[in-house]
């Protein structure tokens, strides 16, 4: 498979594997079968609420030989709800745990803007992965009128930084 040569120096597969809308029971299926097709890039996010099917598949083919975690390009997401540079390690390491992975190949801003987000704790999939109120913590949270929450008080510039303290982690 073709792949690009990222700025650090990493290889990343050109053809990923997106795992959004992908239903339950069906996600790690399809994620099995493209790994076993040649697939390397598998496109992860903590919101799409498979990350932990996703997690099993990985570990199954870990354990089997199948394939090594070096020999796969694993990229995640950091949610809107979760751009304070306090709740970006949360986020991460909800994704870790759930992918049962030691460290990520990329993890990157899902959306450059903090909506729906309330900044007030970091929201992953364990708390709900669609809108709520925003007393619930969920991932899309809703203010009492209806309209999503937004946090007007984070810059993605902050959040960036953030992430970047993660690699040297």
């Amino acid at each position: 498979m073709e792949t690009i040569r990222l700025c650090t120096g990493v290889e990343m597969p050109r053809i990923a594997l997106g795992t959004w809308k992908s239903p339950a029971g069906q996600t790690g299926k399809a994620v099995k079968a493209a790994i076993q097709a040649g697939y390397r890039n598998i496109d992860c996010a903590n919101d799409y609420a498979n990350e932990a099917e996703i997690g099993q598949v990985l570990a199954e083919l870990f354990q089997s030989g199948e394939v090594k975690r070096e020999e796969l390009f694993i990229q995640c997401k950091l949610w809107n709800s979760n751009h304070r540079k306090e709740h970006v390690k949360p986020d991460l390491m909800a994704s870790l745990q759930d992918l049962q992975l030691d460290y990520v190949d990329s993890f990157v801003i899902h959306w450059p803007q903090a909506c729906p987000s309330t900044g007030q704790a970091p929201a992953v999939c364990k708390d709900g992965a669609g809108p709520g109120p925003k007393s619930s913590g969920c991932m899309f949270p809703l203010e009492d009128n209806g309209m999503y929450c937004s946090d007007n008080e984070c810059h993605y510039i902050e959040t960036w930084h953030a992430m970047e303290d993660l690699v040297d982690e």
